[in-house]
């Protein structure tokens, strides 16, 4: 989750957002389709009358205008449209099934994982689907999944609950920590995620799972962290010089691209999977501001959040394509449907995916 989105302060009223032609939004926490799986006290934004916290409150809508340096960029979906509303703050879109499945995402500090699908709309996966405590301490923001993805049989979760990678078999929603330690160490928060063909899980550990008091004392690594799971769930530390927070692997696998204060970084990879140089990909000055989560097609252009809404960029990083989204745009991903789905704050949304792009 990007600094940018995870600003710590008081909100004044409720933004009112609007698209233009698209008209997808008629607020921050408008009733419209919302999740009736989530009580009324989860589904304000920000958060309500969840248990007291002093400290810090999420921020979904924007009061101020958030614009991008899209400079004219074609648009390469068609128009916006909502499709589910309630939340805290979504996050980790992913697709299961062929072209009649359904999406599935986390809401992150709601502690739930939930799917969507045309036919029967919104239904609760697993709640809680991170920590199983309740209440929720005072010391944690955030105690759901975040990222999430398939791969090594089930679904592999980036869990903010446990601070850890975790597995769920996908039939019994068991639950299996993969790791949640370096050298003895725990992680902060893990955040995001991505899964190379041989079975091997990158995935960033970011700030944001602690409230902001008790971070520094809580956390036990001096560094943020890119890492890598073998398949015999060994950890390997593949950078701790970024503030990582989006991953994405091209479809070759020889190279990740990672979101950090800079811009979004590439690193290649050997033929172990482990970091052989960095580089910058794109510096934050292309689209005016930072990034949270992306996802790379198979065409190997990249798909990812920044200042305004999403921005695509081709493999040479050439600035191809700007979605403009409302609000604070958490991530996205493709559906086997032909839309690209967007965790879009308090909501989830979706677009055709234009032929050009597909």
């Amino acid at each position: 989750m990007s600094t940018s989105r995870r600003k710590i302060l008081k909100m004044a009223g409720t933004a009112t957002a609007a698209l233009g032609a698209g008209g997808i939004l008629t607020g921050c926490g408008s009733a419209t389709q919302r999740n009736p799986n989530i009580s009324a006290h989860e589904a304000n934004c920000p958060i309500g009358n969840m248990p007291p916290n002093p400290i810090e409150e999420f921020v979904c809508c924007t009061a101020h205008g958030d614009f991008a340096n899209e400079a004219g960029l074609p648009s390469p979906v068609e128009e916006l449209e909502t499709i589910s509303t309630g939340y805290v703050w979504t996050e980790g879109p992913i697709w299961v099934g062929d072209e009649n499945g359904y999406v599935m995402f986390s809401d992150v500090p709601g502690n739930g994982i939930y799917t969507w699908d045309s036919r029967s709309g919104t239904q609760t996966w697993l709640k809680p689907s991170g920590s199983q405590k309740f209440p929720t301490p005072f010391h944690v923001r955030e105690d759901g999944t975040n990222g999430l993805c398939l791969g090594r049989g089930g679904l592999v979760a980036a869990d903010c609950g446990v601070r850890g990678i975790v597995w769920f078999d996908m039939e019994t929603k068991q639950k299996t920590v993969l790791a949640d330690r370096y050298n003895g160490k725990r992680f902060h928060s893990t955040n995001d995620l991505v899964i190379a063909d041989n079975g091997d899980i990158y995935f960033t550990d970011a700030y944001n799972a602690l409230n902001a008091n008790y971070r520094e004392s809580m956390w036990e690594l001096d560094f943020f962290g890119v890492y890598r799971i073998d398949t015999e769930n060994r950890v390997h530390l593949v950078a701790d010089n970024l503030r990582p927070n989006g991953i994405a692997l091209t479809p070759d696998n020889r190279t990740l691209v990672v979101t950090d204060r800079s811009g979004w970084v590439a690193i290649d990879l050997d033929n172990d999977g482990m970091p052989l140089r960095q580089r910058q990909f794109v510096s934050r000055e292309v689209t005016g501001g930072g990034a949270d989560g992306m996802q790379m097609d198979h065409a190997g252009r990249l798909w990812t959040t920044s200042t305004g809404g999403i921005h695509v960029f081709s493999p040479t990083a050439e600035h191809i394509g700007f979605i403009p989204v409302p609000n604070r745009r958490a991530n996205c991903n493709f559906g086997a449907d032909g839309y690209l789905y967007i965790a879009n704050c308090d909501r989830m949304l979706r677009a055709k995916i234009k032929p050009e792009f597909a």
